[in-house]
């Protein structure tokens, strides 16, 4: 499933090869999960209409002020569109990525980017996404320029070259791009994950036809989630209710149908992560030392490749492509840990350690806690870190952050976001999910229950980090991603 956003049309020239009449189409790619929606739950929530609001105030120039009192206005705003890719969760990096190269080809075969306008492709890939988006763009600097590349359905052909030319810009959100700690902590519990899986797939199947939120408000474990990790309470409450068709009376067929639906991409998304969990190996940190090289190796993950592989790389991108990157920062969450000594490793046998994890969780919501601290239990060596890295904040002051090699945003190891932009990486001082939207828990508006879903909530604070993270930050975070879209 995959949805559009944003129009217009203005006479002024653009920089970066755009025209006039230049449409400017930023690809969202969503991280290890995979989605873009599934059932009613956005990956993304509310950004289309972040947009709209930028573009309204591009359109009132008069209302766009900069810090000289200078009034300014970007011509190109109304020409922006934003593209949902609904990628596969947990799927191997490449995998992913030759399903995103096939959609990039779909955008251009049905003339949604527009060759003789001179269109232009903007990628922005948030954790995992941001890898599928440097593999899919090493897949094209590899090829013979004159290679033909074909549509899924053989009916479309390009020549690598001239994709190349249409992409100009990647953005890069809280991506591992050396790998992450979690990644190597999940392959170390295959069991658990395994579980895991299994257990959200019974649930699953159950859920289309059993009022399992009613039968889950009679365990134990309800009061304990909805307490200590509200934000997946009620993520889960309202999936599990989208998807219990029975609940409606059999004239209501519309609800009938989207309840249908939402059980069946439930069930394929996990019958999808059952079948391919090639992600967490593309994700996990190797040492520098064990990095393997490209040209003898072939395919390898981006975060794994050789400090050698990653020069050309960049090297391929320029005069073509530029960057923007954010890292996230999360607020620690083991208050009398001496984070200038070592990592918060716990271990499951030390109940000593079991105590400092689960005695927090009073504090702190009990998932963001287990994840911070599964991304921060696993070495993670870079060199210059840890201490003092240079970055600059949000509103673009250059700020010195003492960063330790665990420090995250309970996904991702912070330290594994500073490349490619280096000192000129934005840090946002937030978690894993703030970033794209899940940073508060948002009502559905009524108009969603009209046309057939009982879903409560818009948008989740997923990991409860307390962050600060808020309105403000979210919107300054977007509206700097579409003045960069659109900009030379």
């Amino acid at each position: 499933m995959s949805s559009s956003a944003g129009t217009g049309s203005t006479t002024n020239e653009d920089g970066g090869g755009a025209s006039a009449t230049s449409r400017y189409h930023i690809v969202l790619v969503p991280g290890f999960t995979g989605f873009d929606v599934l059932g009613q739950i956005q990956y993304y929530p509310a950004i289309n209409e972040l947009l709209t609001t930028w573009q309204q105030q591009q359109y009132h120039p008069t209302n766009n002020v900069n810090n000289t009192g200078t009034v300014t206005s970007n011509s190109s705003a109304h020409r922006v569109q934003l593209h949902h890719f609904d990628s596969l969760p947990t799927s191997g990096v490449q995998t992913r990525a030759d399903r995103l190269l096939y959609y990039l080809l779909k955008l251009i075969s049905t003339n949604t980017v527009n060759r003789s306008s001179n269109d232009k492709i903007i990628l922005l890939g948030h954790s995992t996404g941001g890898l599928d988006i440097r593999s899919v763009f090493r897949t094209l600097t590899q090829l013979d320029q004159r290679e033909l590349l074909h549509s899924a359905d053989g009916q479309f052909s390009i020549q690598a070259s001239e994709l190349i030319d249409i992409i100009t810009r990647f953005v890069f959100l809280s991506v591992p791009q050396r790998g992450t700690g979690i990644a190597n902590w999940v392959i170390q519990v295959t069991l658990l994950r395994w579980s895991f899986l299994g257990i959200g797939s019974v649930f699953t199947r159950a859920a289309s036809k059993l009022p399992i939120r009613w039968l889950w408000s009679h365990t134990p474990s309800y009061g304990f989630v909805r307490t200590h990790a509200p934000g997946i309470f009620h993520a889960s409450n309202d999936a599990f209710a989208e998807m219990n068709y029975t609940q409606f009376p059999s004239w209501q067929k519309i609800k009938i149908a989207n309840a249908r639906e939402a059980a069946a991409e439930f069930s394929m998304w996990f019958e999808n992560m059952f079948t391919d969990f090639g992600a967490i190996d593309d994700l996990a940190f190797v040492k520098p030392e064990d990095r393997k090289h490209v040209a003898e190796e072939g395919w390898v993950s981006p975060a794994q490749i050789t400090d050698q592989d990653r020069k050309e790389e960049e090297d391929s991108w320029e005069d073509r492509i530029k960057t923007l990157s954010f890292a996230t920062l999360g607020t620690r969450p083991f208050p009398k840990w001496d984070w200038t000594k070592n990592a918060p490793v716990l271990h499951w046998w030390n109940f000593c350690h079991l105590w400092k994890l689960f005695s927090n969780y009073f504090f702190h919501d009990f998932l963001y806690l287990f994840v911070y601290w599964a991304t921060a239990s696993l070495p993670f060596d870079l060199p210059n870190v840890p201490g003092p890295v240079t970055v600059r904040n949000i509103d673009g002051e250059v700020e010195e952050v003492n960063l330790a090699r665990w420090d995250n945003d309970g996904i991702v190891n912070t330290a594994s976001m500073l490349w490619p932009n280096g000192e000129d990486t934005i840090l946002v001082h937030g978690d894993h999910g703030d970033i794209i939207g899940h940073y508060k828990l948002q009502r559905e508006s009524p108009r969603v229950a009209q046309i057939g879903s009982p879903r409560e909530f818009f948008s989740y604070d997923i990991f409860g980090s307390k962050s600060g993270f808020n309105d403000e930050r979210f919107q300054k975070v977007w509206f700097k991603i579409f003045e960069f879209a659109t900009t030379a």
